[in-house]
């Protein structure tokens, strides 16, 4: 019987980074509205208590806290 390996699945089911060194920047309650998003109050995860939420083509829902007035 041959020993073990292992080997790395082809397809993580995980997003791969983008190349090019993307960086996150703070988004604002306009901003929010003008990705077709809403904002939320009251969110205790995020330092301003804002967070904007919204729903893919896929109906999966995304919050990102608001960081910037």
């Amino acid at each position: 019987m041959a020993p073990a390996t292992t080997a790395k699945p082809s397809d993580s089911g995980r997003p791969v980074r983008a190349p090019g060194g993307m960086a996150a920047t703070p988004l604002t309650e306009s901003e929010c509205g003008t990705l077709g998003g809403s904002v939320k109050t009251n969110i205790t995860a995020c330092l301003s208590g804002k967070a904007c939420q919204t729903t893919g083509e896929d109906k999966q829902v995304h919050a990102v806290c608001i960081s910037k007035q």
